[in-house]
Formats: C-alpha cells, sequence, structure tokens
C-alpha cells in the first residue's frame, strides 16, 4: 500500500513539474526525486498541460466582452503569455544558424551565442505572427477542436520521439 501511494506521489509531481516546466502558471512544488515514476508523470503531464493550455484560451477568449477578433488576439497573446514564449530563442538560434551556413559560418558557434542576431530576431518576429495569426483564426472561426487538438497533439508528439 505505501509503494502504490508513493509511485503515485511521484507521478503527481512529475504532471505538476511538467506545468509549472511548460507554463508559466504558478504550481507549488514541493522537494521531488527524479526517479522512473516521476518521469512517467511528466509524460502523463504533457498532454494535461495542452488540455490544461486550450481550455485557458478558449474560456479566455468566450469571456472577453469585445469585439470577437479583438477578443481572439487579446486571447492569442494570452497563450503566448502562458507558455513564456517557450521556444522563441531556440527559433531564433536555428534562424541564426540557417543563415550564417550561407556565409560559410560554424554553424554550432553562431547558435550558441548568447545573443540572437538581427535575422533571428526577424525569425522569432515572423513566427509569433504567424502562430498569433493561426491561433486568432481558429478563434474567430470558432474552431475550438482544432485548438484543443494542435495544443494536446503537439505535446504527445514526445511519446512518439522518444
Amino acid at each position: 500500500m505505501d509503494y502504490k501511494l508513493n509511485l503515485n506521489k511521484h507521478r503527481v509531481n512529475g504532471i505538476l513539474y511538467s506545468i509549472s516546466y511548460f507554463t508559466t502558471i504558478p504550481v507549488n512544488l514541493k522537494i521531488f526525486e527524479a526517479n522512473k515514476n516521476f518521469y512517467q508523470g511528466v509524460l502523463l503531464g504533457l498532454p494535461m498541460v495542452g488540455i490544461l493550455l486550450s481550455l485557458l484560451v478558449i474560456l479566455f477568449y468566450i469571456i472577453l466582452p469585445f469585439h470577437p477578433l479583438y477578443s481572439a488576439i487579446l486571447s492569442s497573446v494570452f497563450y503566448l503569455l502562458l507558455t513564456g514564449f517557450l521556444h522563441f530563442e531556440a527559433v531564433g538560434d536555428t534562424v541564426d544558424g540557417w543563415y550564417a551556413s550561407y556565409s560559410k559560418k560554424d554553424i554550432y558557434d553562431v547558435m550558441h551565442e548568447p545573443q540572437v542576431g538581427s535575422i533571428g530576431a526577424m525569425g522569432m518576429f515572423v513566427f509569433a505572427i504567424l502562430e498569433i495569426s493561426g491561433l486568432v483564426y481558429c478563434l474567430y472561426e470558432e474552431l475550438y477542436f482544432v485548438i484543443f487538438l494542435a495544443f494536446v497533439l503537439s505535446r504527445i508528439g514526445v511519446y512518439f520521439s522518444l
């Protein structure tokens, strides 16, 4: 009985960790032990993060009292704030490295520099515009199921890569 309780505690900690890592939602995480059950909880938490984010964004869109287009834009920015702009610096580094390859520079040196170049900043800007416009379109057209699927399936993709 104590083993099952300990097993569940590690999985719950893993789920809470995935929520705290992939979102800016404040989660009170106690000291935890990273073991096999903890990492199983992290993997279980990934689709839950997608479900949570999709529900929060859709609910935010529905309760906003503004014009639907303006509400969709605000909800999309709210999504970016909820995720803490996760992976944007990676997009900037990748674009910098890609363009550095055309001038025969070492791609890995460029990607590991602490600052982002102007091309990388433009790549991040375009990425943000594409992400916002896609989400705005889905919210404005009330394609809630598409948003739900996109948020959940993009996080379930980790299962397939592992």
